[in-house]
């Protein structure tokens, strides 16, 4: 489902594209950084994040160069606004264009517990462990939400309260 608040127009046209297609846009891109992404970078590790200025730069940088790295970045910015909607669809796009990105696939599946979405959580974080491509952080994110292999469950994965 799309969020309901988003303009109808999008000022910058790769995060409309993302959003219109709920995530699902097509294009090959190289997780390639430019001058934007550096910038928002910066404000996103500040402490505490200077959020709304990292969403301003990431956007810009959407628009020199869509990558996986940026989409991400852009969902864990609407994370810490409790913007779960929207973020998803940023975690999907940047799954989309980079399907073994390391970071990716572990926040989207948080994305879904946080929203409710179980299952779905648990069919994509174990999708991302079997894959082995996630980094350490990821991994351990996963364990952090209770999203883990259980090797006493009937399933490879559980979900702990």
């Amino acid at each position: 489902k799309k969020p309901d608040d988003l303009p109808e127009k999008f000022e910058h046209k790769n995060f409309g594209k993302i959003v219109r297609s709920n995530g699902q846009f097509s294009i090959d891109s190289e997780n390639k950084v430019n001058n934007h992404f550096l910038e928002a970078l910066n404000f996103f590790q500040e402490e505490p994040p200077q959020v709304e200025d990292a969403i301003a730069s990431f956007t810009k940088s959407l628009e020199e160069k869509l990558t996986a790295n940026t989409c991400n970045y852009l969902g864990r910015c609407y994370v810490l606004q409790n913007r779960s909607d929207i973020a998803r669809i940023f975690f999907m796009q940047a799954t989309r264009i980079d399907e073994k990105h390391p970071y990716a696939m572990a926040n989207l599946a948080i994305c879904y517990k946080s929203i409710g979405m179980d299952e779905e959580a648990l069919r994509i974080a174990q999708e991302a462990i079997k894959g082995n491509y996630l980094d350490d952080w990821a991994v351990q994110e996963i364990k952090n939400q209770g999203l883990h292999k259980d090797q006493d469950a009937d399933s490879d994965l559980e979900i702990e309260e």
